[in-house]
C-alpha cells in the first residue's frame, strides 16, 4: 500500500518567520539605541521590558512551575541565545548600518541546515536543498553590495549570529523533554538579565544612569516587547516543531527584515542588488512555506 506524503501545519513555520522578523527588527531598535548607554545596560533593559510581558502570559498559562533541573537548562540559551546575541547585537551596530548588519547575519540558513546535518543527523529532500539553495542565493546577491563598512561591527554580528544558532540547537535538543514555550522564553530572558546584571552594575557605577530620549524610550520599549517577549516567546514555540533546515531558511526573515525596516524606519536606501537578493531569499521562504517538513509525532506533540 502506498502512505501519502503528510502536509504539516504552516503554524510552526509562520510562526518562526514571526520570531526571526521580529530578532531582525531588534537590529533597527539596536542602532537607534546605539551610544544612550553601555550595552550590558541596554541589554538588560530591553530583558526587563520582555519579563514584564512574559510573566503574565506564563503564569496565565500555568507554565510557572517547571523543575529545577528546566530551570537550570535555560542558562545555556540564555548565554548564547540572549547575553551573547545581545551584547554582541548593540556593540556591533554601534559601527554598521541596518542593510550591512542584515547581510552579516544572512549566514544563519546556512548554519543552521549544518546543525540539522552534523548534530541531528537530518536529510534534506530536493525541495529543502532548493529552498535553502534559493535563500543562500538571495542572501549572496546581498552580499555583493556590502562594500565598506567596519569589520569590528561585522564579527560581533557573525558572534552573535553564533550564539543564535546557539541557541536554536539547544531548544531542539530538548524535544524529547521539552520546556513549554512561555516558561521557556520567560526563564532563558530571567536568566540573560542575572548574567547581564553585574555587568550593567559596573557600566553604571563608572558611566551613571542614562538619560534617553523619546526615539530612544520607544526603541528600548520596542526592544523589551518585540524581539524579547514576543520574539522569543514565538522562536520557543517553533524551534521545536520544525527541522532544523525548515528552522535555518525561517532565519532569513531576520536578515530580509533589517533590510526592510532599515529603509523604512532609518531611511536606508535599498538598490538594485539589494531588492535582487531580497527576492531571491522570499521565494526560498515562500518555496519553504509551501510544503512543510514533517516532524517525529513525538514533536510534533511535545507541547500543546
Amino acid at each position: 500500500m502506498i502512505i501519502p506524503k503528510t502536509r504539516t501545519s504552516p503554524v510552526p513555520f509562520l510562526v518562526g518567520l514571526l520570531a526571526f522578523s521580529l530578532a531582525g527588527s531588534s537590529l533597527i531598535s539596536a542602532k537607534a539605541l546605539a551610544g544612550s548607554a553601555g550595552p550590558f545596560t541596554l541589554s538588560l533593559l530591553s530583558m526587563l521590558g520582555g519579563l514584564v510581558l512574559l510573566f503574565p502570559v506564563a503564569a496565565a498559562r500555568g507554565e510557572l512551575g517547571v523543575s529545577g533541573r528546566a530551570f537550570r537548562g535555560c542558562v545555556l540559551q540564555a548565554l548564547t541565545g540572549m547575553a551573547l546575541f545581545r551584547v554582541c547585537v548593540v556593540i556591533g551596530m554601534a559601527h554598521v548600518s541596518a542593510a550591512l548588519a542584515g547581510i552579516a547575519m544572512s549566514a544563519g540558513p546556512f548554519l543552521m541546515a549544518a546543525v540539522g546535518f552534523f548534530i541531528f543527523r537530518e536529510r534534506p529532500g530536493r525541495r529543502d536543498v532548493l529552498a535553502l539553495g534559493l535563500v543562500v542565493a538571495g542572501t549572496c546577491i546581498m552580499r555583493f553590495r556590502s562594500s565598506g563598512g567596519e569589520i569590528w561591527g561585522v564579527v560581533l554580528l557573525l558572534v552573535a549570529l553564533a550564539g543564535e544558532t546557539a541557541m536554536n540547537a539547544l531548544r531542539k535538543s530538548t524535544a524529547a523533554d521539552p520546556i513549554p514555550s512561555a516558561a521557556n522564553a520567560l526563564y532563558v530572558t530571567l536568566w540573560g538579565m542575572i548574567l547581564m546584571a553585574p555587568f550593567a552594575a559596573v557600566e553604571v557605577a563608572v558611566k551613571g544612569l542614562p538619560v534617553f530620549g523619546t526615539k530612544q524610550l520607544a526603541a528600548l520599549a520596542w526592544y523589551g516587547v518585540g524581539p524579547t517577549a514576543l520574539g522569543y516567546l514565538a522562536w520557543s514555540y517553533s524551534a521545536l516543531r520544525l527541522s532544523s533546515r525548515t528552522l535555518g531558511i525561517a532565519t532569513a526573515a531576520s536578515p530580509l527584515a533589517a533590510l526592510a525596516l532599515g529603509a523604512l524606519v532609518l531611511g536606508e536606501r535599498i538598490g538594485t542588488v539589494e531588492a535582487a537578493g531580497w527576492t531571491v531569499a522570499f521565494c526560498g521562504v515562500a518555496l519553504a512555506a509551501s510544503r512543510m517538513v514533517p516532524m517525529s509525532g513525538r514533536q510534533a506533540d511535545a507541547e500543546r
